[in-house]
């Protein structure tokens, strides 16, 4: 007798317009994508009813979610969570529920627990399933960056440690592919080559959103490059700063940013936040930062196009250009390295592609490490 497909329910979104803006919800397209790639597996897309608008996401079906999710036998919750009651109701059907935390909850908690009187920082819950055993999760992933939220996930989500276990960080060219497909370019142009204006030009790209990925030490970085050498680079764009740009709350901020002198001498463009085709018709040399938030995908964009990128991620192996922590002075000799990129010879050419190619398979949907580690997260609770 043939064994019965172990069925499997993820909790995406059913509009794929919001895929480019929003790296949670490509996490749990990838999830689905790496999953039916196993014949143990039989996956099911589910969106929220009022979100779906397609019943395909490049080639990945999605149902409206409702009371064929009762037939699921693991339900991941990427995305979106059921309400209390759903929840409730699929335990008592034996439905195994898996939270997913893919985002940097514990980080957006502190910041709720300091701006609690903030009207924009109305983002997350507050230890979200603590002393709720009826919706209590049978398992709680979260990805390898998080690895130090570990046991505050176990005491938010109730539950003993060996329930809570890191997921495979995955990835895969597929967004970017459809994002420059909708443009008027091809994918070659937009990989690294010399001789290009882009090369001499710094792009910012941090949400701006929380204190873990900010342009502030970029900014910082590029003044100082600019103090040591005026000449160092053509222009500087950081994007993701249109209410810093705009906002009356911001204007003390405004103030001081003004005092620099990449902005009183035009060196650097404050500007909103696009899709990653028009930003590399703006510039080719990535500068980052963050704080305690080491994985994104925006490196592994740039990665796959052979980029320059100037990181503080400790999780990258070689590929980038990496300094340490908020090491403004080092960021700087690292900047200036990623802006003569061009320069370095065939053979260091060859060395960072390698590298960058080393990055991209280590996550890769199509790395089948990555498949055999959820698979045996599941079987923790089938």
């Amino acid at each position: 007798m043939t064994k019965r497909k172990i069925k499997i329910g993820i909790l995406g979104h059913g509009d794929v317009n919001v895929y480019f803006s929003n790296g949670l919800h490509q996490n749990s397209w990838l999830l689905a994508k790496l999953l039916s790639k196993s014949p143990l597996l039989d996956v099911t897309y589910y969106s929220q009813k009022e979100q779906l608008k397609a019943d395909n996401i490049y080639g990945i079906k999605v149902k409206a979610y409702g009371d064929g999710v009762a037939a699921e036998d693991v339900l991941f919750c990427t995305s979106y969570y059921p309400g209390e009651s759903d929840l409730s109701a699929l335990k008592k059907n034996n439905t195994k529920i898996v939270i997913t935390h893919y985002g940097n909850h514990l980080y957006y908690h502190l910041e709720d627990f300091v701006n609690y009187d903030s009207k924009t920082r109305r983002r997350a819950g507050f230890w979200p399933r603590k002393y709720k055993r009826e919706c209590q999760a049978d398992l709680v992933l979260y990805s390898p960056h998080f690895h130090d939220q570990r046991q505050y996930f176990a005491f938010s989500e109730d539950l003993p440690i060996e329930k809570v276990q890191e997921c495979p960080y995955i990835w895969s060219p597929q967004f970017l592919i459809k994002s420059i497909m909708g443009s008027d370019k091809k994918m070659n142009e937009f990989c690294f080559s010399k001789d290009r204006t882009g090369n001499k030009t710094v792009v910012m790209m941090e949400s701006n959103l929380s204190f873990t990925k900010t342009n502030f030490i970029p900014i910082l970085i590029t003044e100082n490059l600019y103090n040591e050498n005026p000449k160092a680079f053509n222009q500087a764009w950081a994007f993701g700063m249109s209410k810093i740009r705009t906002k009356e709350e911001a204007k003390n901020l405004r103030a001081r940013l003004n005092k620099l002198k990449i902005v009183n001498e035009r060196k650097i463009s404050f500007e909103g936040r696009y899709k990653l085709p028009f930003i590399l018709t703006k510039g080719n040399v990535l500068l980052s930062h963050q704080v305690l938030n080491s994985l994104n995908y925006i490196y592994l964009e740039f990665a796959y196009f052979r980029l320059p990128f100037v990181h503080n991620s400790n999780m990258l192996g070689d590929a980038g250009y990496y300094y340490e922590k908020s090491n403004v002075l080092d960021g700087t000799s690292q900047l200036n390295k990623a802006l003569n990129h061009e320069e370095l010879s065939a053979m260091e050419i060859k060395a960072y592609n390698e590298s960058c190619k080393e990055l991209l398979w280590e996550h890769s949907i199509e790395n089948e490490k990555n498949l055999l580690g959820y698979l045996r997260l599941i079987n923790l609770i089938i």
